[in-house]
C-alpha cells in the first residue's frame, strides 16, 4: 500500500467526494470509473480511506468536458436492436415498440401506451427508445420503490439488467447507461454520460427549477 505524508495528501490527493466535485460528477460515477479501470485510487495507511490523485483527475476533467459536447442519446438511433422479432420479449412488449415506432414515423404528437397489468412495463421502458429516440430518455417513476426497480433493470451488469437478459443488443460495452437522480446530492452532470435518466416525480417536482432547465438534449 502506498504511504503518503499528510502534507502531500492535503495538496495532491482528494477524497471521493472532493474528487467528484473536482471533476464535476457524482461519487457514484467516480466509483464506476474506478471499477472500470478509468481511475486508480490509493488507500490511506492510517484510516484505509480511498483517495484520488489530482493529476489523474485532471485527465478525466478534460475528457468529461469533451463528453459534454456529445449527445449519448444518439446511441438509441445508431444501435441495431433486436426487439420486434425477439422471442425473449413478451408479445405486448414487442407490439408496444412497433406501435410507438409506427406512430412517430408519421406524427410528432405525444402518445400514451396502455397495456394490461403484468405484461412488462419496465421492459417496454428499456426497449422503447431504440430506433425511436434521438436523445436522452427521461424516465419519471411515481415513487422511489418503482424508481429503484427501473434503475436496477437498466443498469449494465446488474443481475436484473433487462436488455442483457433478453439479448436486445449483441454487446453492452458502450452502453446504454443509466443515471439516477435520487436526492439532494444527485449530480446533473451524470446525465451527460448516460442514455437513460431515472428519477421519481417527487424528486423532480420538488426541484423543478433546479433540474429541468439543466437537462441536456
Amino acid at each position: 500500500m502506498l504511504y503518503m505524508a499528510n502534507e502531500a495528501m492535503d495538496k495532491n490527493y482528494l477524497t471521493v467526494l472532493q474528487a467528484a466535485r473536482y471533476v464535476g460528477v457524482s461519487a457514484q460515477t467516480l466509483r464506476r470509473w474506478d471499477a472500470e479501470g478509468k481511475l486508480k485510487s490509493v488507500r490511506h495507511p492510517g484510516n484505509d480511506y480511498r483517495y484520488y490523485k489530482r493529476s489523474d483527475l485532471e485527465r478525466l476533467r478534460l475528457d468529461y468536458t469533451r463528453a459534454q459536447q456529445i449527445n449519448p442519446g444518439q446511441f438509441f438511433s445508431g444501435s441495431v436492436a433486436d426487439i420486434e422479432t425477439n422471442d425473449r420479449l413478451r408479445e405486448p412488449q414487442r407490439a408496444a415498440h412497433k406501435a410507438v415506432r409506427e406512430h412517430f414515423e408519421g406524427a410528432k404528437n405525444s402518445a400514451i401506451i396502455q397495456i394490461p397489468v403484468g405484461c412488462g412495463k419496465t421492459g417496454i421502458i428499456a426497449t422503447l427508445p431504440f430506433g425511436i429516440s434521438t436523445g436522452r430518455v427521461l424516465i419519471i417513476a411515481p415513487n422511489t420503490t418503482i424508481r429503484k426497480g427501473i434503475a436496477e433493470a437498466l443498469e449494465v451488469g446488474n443481475p436484473k439488467f433487462f436488455l442483457g437478459k433478453t439479448k436486445v443488443l449483441a454487446s453492452f460495452s458502450e452502453g446504454p447507461f443509466a443515471a439516477v437522480l435520487d436526492g439532494p446530492d444527485a449530480n446533473i452532470h451524470d446525465c451527460t454520460e448516460s442514455q437513460y435518466v431515472v428519477t421519481n416525480i417527487q424528486q423532480l417536482a420538488s426541484s423543478a427549477d433546479r433540474w429541468l432547465p439543466q437537462f441536456p438534449p
